[in-house]
């Protein structure tokens, strides 16, 4: 039975993998509006349990001094100059833990963890820095896509 569950665990990666490689060009018309992941399940995992171990993880990164915002997903396509911003400026850590395909757990993890460091982050720069940054990325991004 459990090897019966992970071929399909399997042919639904290679599938979704595969649904990736097709949207990838697509990414420049579709510029802030992303699909929505693909989840699927791991047997045992606890989608609860997953978000209140990564609210964990982040109270212990941000009492060491660590920001550090998760991501999973399709990327921007602005996302490496998102990602330079926010560490030359503010020492923020863009760490992408996922692609398209993500349990709901991984996906649960990431919202408890982003939880409580984007509490912190808008705590010391503003509730509204990581949208900040995002729009001047995407902006940078734009004007280099003319020339």
């Amino acid at each position: 039975m459990k090897s019966k569950i992970l071929i399909w665990v399997v042919v639904i990666s290679a599938v979704a993998g595969i649904i990736c490689a097709i949207l990838f060009p697509a990414v420049k018309a579709m510029r802030r509006s992303k699909p929505e992941p693909i989840i699927v399940g791991r047997i045992g995992e606890d989608p609860a349990k997953a978000y209140s171990d990564g609210r964990a993880e982040a109270e212990k990164d941000v009492k060491s001094g660590k920001l550090i915002v998760k991501t999973f997903g399709l990327p921007a396509p602005w996302r490496e100059i998102y990602r330079t911003n926010l560490m030359k400026r503010y020492k923020i850590q863009l760490q992408t833990v996922a692609g398209c395909v993500v349990t709901e757990a991984e996906m649960k993890k990431v919202y408890g963890y982003n939880q409580v460091s984007g509490a912190e982050i808008g705590r010391r720069y503003g509730t509204n820095l990581l949208n900040k940054v995002a729009n001047e990325a995407e902006k940078e991004w734009g004007q280099a896509q003319k020339k």
